[in-house]
């Protein structure tokens, strides 16, 4: 008996979980999977974002968003709004884009009555984060990409080569409200 109440247990656990509430004006979805290769090899954790190209009455006139990453093998299975599988109908340009952060070591914040707590302050202010792109910017740009999809009803599957491996630096300043400003 207690075997039987543990199954449907988790059968329920199981069906109820797996339910996934839909808003009401979400277009058909079709399962779409992005490939990214680089240098000959499969691009991991890169982000794949389809932009619009056309457009569609029967997307609700609301901009739902297909988009994914990359796994070890290079593939992005694509999900609308990072939360719906798969994509709605449409002509898409493929953005395609990766980062690596590196930040530069602060020294500890000194006691605010210190005498050095006016310079550490300044010097956190201008605290540079490095990020460099991974991905030449032709393939990150939506208006400048070469790739793109059409997501159909039938099989949705691209395979995207984004060129060499590159390490494009930008600079990000950092200051204490959080607040970024981004140069390249």
């Amino acid at each position: 008996m207690k075997i039987i109440v543990c199954f449907f247990i988790i059968l329920i656990s199981i069906l109820g979980c797996s339910s996934q509430q839909l808003p009401d004006d979400l277009p058909v979805l079709y399962p779409c999977k992005i490939t990214v290769i680089q240098d000959g090899q499969p691009l991991t954790g890169a982000s794949v974002i389809l932009h619009l190209t056309d457009h569609r009455p029967d997307h609700g006139g609301k901009s739902w968003i297909p988009m994914g990453l990359t796994d070890e093998n290079g593939v992005a299975v694509i999900k609308t709004n990072a939360r719906y599988n798969g994509a709605p109908l449409g002509k898409y340009k493929i953005a395609v884009n990766k980062t690596e952060r590196e930040t530069s070591k602060l020294e500890p914040a000194p006691p605010e009555d210190s005498p050095d707590y006016a310079r550490w302050l300044e010097k956190s202010q201008s605290e540079k984060l490095h990020e460099f792109g991974l991905v030449e910017t032709i393939h990150t740009n939506a208006e400048e990409t070469p790739h793109d999809i059409e997501v159909t009803k039938n099989v949705n599957q691209k395979s995207v080569d984004v060129g060499k491996a590159v390490r494009n630096k930008i600079i990000t300043y950092l200051n204490l409200c959080n607040y970024s400003v981004k140069f390249s």
